[in-house]
């Protein structure tokens, strides 16, 4: 059997950095960035690898030190600021204006207050830009959490090289063998590029397995693939077996971050349809991350920041049910449900109801 691994993208390449505490620190994480996005590039192009994204995520830095980040980095590299002690919305604005991811880490607190914030800092973002909303996520998980995922990165605060892929359009899924097949191919030729880049640079690499959509290259159009329709009932059972094919195949010596499902709305065009023909709803959402860390990612709504919080409160009680790390991002804005927006990269996205 052969796989088509051609298709096999490299979504992203994020340096996780060491603590940065001085303008020299800052400066010191930039510069070994660099330094190693040029050797694992070649490393790519020998392997017949498309990078998509380069990113560095920091462990928290000081607002006072952002100055030190030059802004040409923020035209070629994609900039986590990590989780910061304090959340203040004026700080956050400021920050994702000038071109950083930034990701909340939810409080231990349970009060609506607590959620109304978080919508309202969401918000506040979204009538500026609608893309500033697609830089902040709210995190229900603990801080040393750390994956490549953005939003929702930050370095544990030693340097290690995180790799995330993009592979819906790599897996056969004519039968359930082909497909079991198809993962263990893929794996294998992701760990042979991770074992390369960290013999390379000599910097410890970990690998966030999720199954994670771009565009038509679309997780969704997997499940409908081998029989489960999202917008249908067996769609758990469709991302279960998927999830399982996930954990049983992936290196868990390397893995970081959800190793799971991914079905950010904006982010696949069929759940774009799906949207546009008024099939989802955000709390459908809820309904996917009960089983994986579909989560509640990317969904385009209309503004209510009372609904929205709610919608917050929903994620995290299932954040601590399932008692795995849950991440949310939504965009809210002044559109009724089914118009399309255009959120720059992503496209034009249908509005959904919450």
């Amino acid at each position: 059997m052969v796989f088509k691994l051609c298709c096999l993208i490299v979504r992203s390449v994020t340096l996780f950095t060491n603590r940065v505490f001085s303008r020299k620190d800052v400066e010191n994480e930039i510069v070994f960035a660099e330094d190693i996005y040029k050797v694992i590039n070649e490393l790519a192009r020998e392997n017949n690898l498309n990078i998509f994204s380069w990113r560095i995520s920091f462990p928290g830095v000081e607002p006072r030190l952002t100055q030190y980040i030059p802004d040409y980095l923020f035209r070629e590299r994609l900039v986590s600021i990590g989780y910061l002690n304090r959340i203040n919305i004026n700080e956050i604005v400021s920050l994702v204006e000038s071109g950083f991811y930034i990701p909340i880490l939810s409080s231990a607190e349970r009060s609506i207050d607590k959620y109304i914030f978080y919508s309202k800092i969401i918000h506040t973002l979204s009538k500026l830009n609608p893309i500033y909303a697609t830089k902040v996520s709210i995190g229900f998980h603990d801080s040393s959490f750390q994956t490549p995922y953005f939003p929702d990165s930050s370095s544990r605060g030693v340097r290690e090289i995180g790799l995330s892929f993009i592979y819906p359009q790599c897996l056969s899924t004519s039968s359930l063998d082909t497909l079991k097949s198809s993962f263990q191919e893929i794996f294998a030729l992701i760990n042979s590029f991770a074992n390369q880049v960290e013999e390379a640079t000599g910097v410890k690499v970990v690998v966030d397995y999720s199954l994670s959509p771009w565009m038509n290259n679309s997780v969704a159009e997997v499940l409908e693939k081998i029989g489960f329709k999202l917008v249908e009932p067996g769609a758990l059972h469709g991302i279960s077996v998927l999830n399982e094919l996930i954990l049983s195949n992936m290196d868990r010596g390397r893995a970081v971050g959800f190793n799971e499902v991914m079905l950010p709305y904006a982010e696949d065009d069929l759940l774009k349809q799906y949207g546009g023909e008024g099939l989802l709803h955000a709390t459908d959402f809820l309904l996917y991350a009960s089983v994986c860390v579909a989560g509640i990612d990317m969904i385009v709504v209309p503004e209510d920041e009372y609904k929205l919080a709610k919608l917050i409160a929903d994620a995290e009680a299932l954040a601590r049910v399932k008692n795995r790390a849950l991440s949310l991002r939504a965009i809210p804005v002044p559109n009724n449900i089914g118009e399309r927006i255009p959120l720059g990269k992503f496209g034009r996205v249908p509005v959904i109801p919450h």
